[in-house]
């Protein structure tokens, strides 16, 4: 039994897809209405993957006969366009990783991972043909929730006129709870897998504006023996996930709260060292961790005069606004 494998209770009448196994026996579901239960391992069942391909996933049908289900389940050939990520099982354990590219152009892909450190370490690198793939490697289900983000860069390259469309990239930090959701056809490959479209809603990265925005980077740090400068934040910082990650909803939430604590204390530097009298936090209401985290860190912070809730709802404080030294 493992992360991604659709399961019944045995005793209700619930499915749902095991999104964490922990150590005591206990594994948490997320059911159809999205809640995440835990249960005991030994209080459900797996559910064939031949059951699930032949009723779907809403289980067995007592209405419909044979005939009846062959008749309005007609195969459909997948034919969507684009550059996807797809995993295919190997047995029961391992998943493997293919860059799928269906469009008319030949693709040039750099697959890299991201490291603790804040490095990348190199998967594969190389051309895909147009309506072809790439196998880059392979990784267990069991340590799903190890894996590393995977950033996928590419840029398009045809022998015959085509629009520059410069660089794309792409970072993929899965969650149980969407990756293992939605098992279909892959394109090109023509069989099963967990499929993610990378082409879609994406920004082309303007190579020239890096270039240009490293040296001047570099040039500062040879000008300030290796400082880089320092820029004067918003008065208004607002923290939500949204606004400071276009890939959040593949982090998890812890993943969430480091990334909103690692803006918050660089935004609250930068506020120091380019003499600001003070800067408002937005944090939100919610449960709290955030603001509880914010408030541990500035009562530990130099240079704060003081520190106080503001924006004051019906619910509760909103933000945090910090008085400066």
């Amino acid at each position: 039994m493992n992360i991604g494998d659709r399961v019944r209770l045995m005793h209700d009448n619930q499915e749902g897809i095991i999104v964490n196994v922990t150590k005591n026996n206990i594994v948490e579901i997320e059911i159809e209405d999205g809640f995440v239960i835990p249960v005991s391992a030994r209080e459900v069942v797996v559910v064939a993957k031949e059951e699930t391909d032949y009723f779907g996933e809403g289980g067995a049908s007592t209405t419909q006969n044979v005939k009846e289900v062959e008749a309005v389940q007609p195969k459909v050939v997948n034919s969507e366009r684009g550059v996807f990520m797809a995993y295919t099982k190997l047995g029961h354990e391992i998943l493997e990783a293919i860059l799928i590219n269906n469009t008319d152009y030949s693709i040039v892909y750099s697959v890299s991972e991201e490291t603790t450190t804040g490095n990348q370490q190199g998967v594969s690198a190389g051309v895909i043909l147009p309506k072809n793939y790439q196998r880059l490697h392979k990784k267990t289900i069991r340590s799903f929730d190890e894996w590393p983000a995977l950033v996928v860069r590419y840029m398009l390259h045809s022998e015959d006129y085509f629009e520059n469309t410069g660089l794309f990239q792409r970072r993929l930090k899965f969650r149980a709870s969407n990756f293992f959701k939605v098992e279909k056809e892959a394109p090109v490959l023509n069989e099963k897998a967990y499929v993610v479209q990378i082409d879609q809603d994406l920004k082309a990265v303007d190579a020239q504006e890096i270039h240009s925005k490293m040296s001047q980077k570099q040039a500062a740090a040879t000008l300030t023996g290796g400082a880089e400068k320092v820029v004067r934040p918003a008065d208004k910082v607002d923290l939500h996930i949204e606004k400071i990650s276009a890939d959040h909803e593949f982090l998890k939430k812890e993943e969430m709260l480091e990334l909103q604590m690692e803006v918050f204390a660089k935004k609250l530097d930068d506020a120091i060292a380019t003499g600001m009298d003070e800067i408002v936090f937005v944090h939100g209401i919610g449960n709290g961790t955030l603001r509880n985290k914010i408030h541990k860190y500035l009562s530990k912070a130099a240079h704060i005069k003081f520190y106080e809730e503001t924006e004051r709802t019906r619910f509760g404080f909103a933000a945090t606004r910090v008085k400066i030294h």
